[in-house]
C-alpha cells in the first residue's frame, strides 16, 4: 500500500484546496472550493489512483480544515493578507456532473448535491443559473462527516 501526503490550505484569494501527493511527492488529486462570483466545487484524481477511496480522504481533510476555522456560526479563512468568511448557508455549485455512469449514483450525488432547479432559467438575476447541481456548505460538511 502506497503512502500519501495530504495538504489543505487557503490560497489567500480564490481557493480552499485539499491535495494528496504520492510517495514521489507528485500531486495525485485535489478537491477545491473556488471563490468566484458563485462558489464552485472541483475534484480531480489521477486516473491510476481512482477507485481507491481517495476522494473520501480529500473530503475529510477539507472538512477538518474548515471545522478548525469555525468561530461561532462562521468559518473564517485567512492568510497573512486576507480573510474570507463563510457560513453554513453559502451555496456551492458545480457546472456539470461528469461523474454519472452506469454504476449508479454520481460522485456528486453521493456527497449530497442536488439538481439545481434554476439550471436552465433565463432570468439574469438568478445567481446559480447554468450550474447543474448545488449544495449548501453546511449540508456538505454534514454529509462528509456521516
Amino acid at each position: 500500500m502506497e503512502n500519501y501526503t495530504a495538504k489543505v490550505y487557503y490560497d489567500g484569494s480564490f481557493k480552499l484546496i485539499s491535495e494528496l501527493y504520492n510517495s514521489r511527492e507528485e500531486l495525485i488529486g485535489y478537491f477545491s472550493l473556488n471563490f468566484y462570483d458563485q462558489y464552485q466545487l472541483e475534484v480531480d484524481i489521477c486516473e491510476e489512483y481512482q477507485g481507491r477511496g481517495l476522494s473520501k480522504v480529500l473530503l475529510n481533510n477539507f472538512a477538518i480544515y474548515l471545522l478548525n476555522c469555525k468561530k461561532g456560526d462562521k468559518y473564517i479563512l485567512f492568510d497573512s493578507n486576507t480573510q474570507r468568511i463563510l457560513n453554513d448557508y453559502d451555496i456551492l455549485a458545480i457546472d456539470t456532473d461528469a461523474s454519472e455512469n452506469s454504476n449508479g449514483k454520481s460522485w456528486w450525488s453521493k456527497i449530497g448535491m442536488i439538481e439545481n432547479r434554476y439550471y436552465d432559467r433565463k432570468n439574469p438575476k438568478i445567481t446559480y443559473k447554468g450550474y447543474e447541481k448545488i449544495i449548501t456548505l453546511g449540508d456538505l460538511l454534514k454529509n462528509i462527516r456521516q
